[in-house]
């Protein structure tokens, strides 16, 4: 079964801006409804009015 990543890439602008230079991979992004937070008042986006689609830096993916 496919499994949809969305990856955290760095890149840099090169020149006049239209064309980009890949820089590094910073890993995988989380999204809130994947968090073992999301439905906890713990989350750190409680009261940020976060959506499932929403994200933030303290993370932590379920199990699946």
């Amino acid at each position: 079964m496919a499994q949809h990543i969305e990856m955290i890439m760095d890149y840099v602008v090169v020149g006049d801006g239209a064309a980009f230079q890949y820089s590094d991979s910073h890993g995988v992004l989380v999204r809130c409804k994947d968090c073992i937070h999301f439905h906890d008042n713990d989350c750190p986006l409680s009261g940020w009015g976060r959506g499932e689609m929403d994200y933030c830096s303290k993370v932590e993916r379920r199990a699946e």
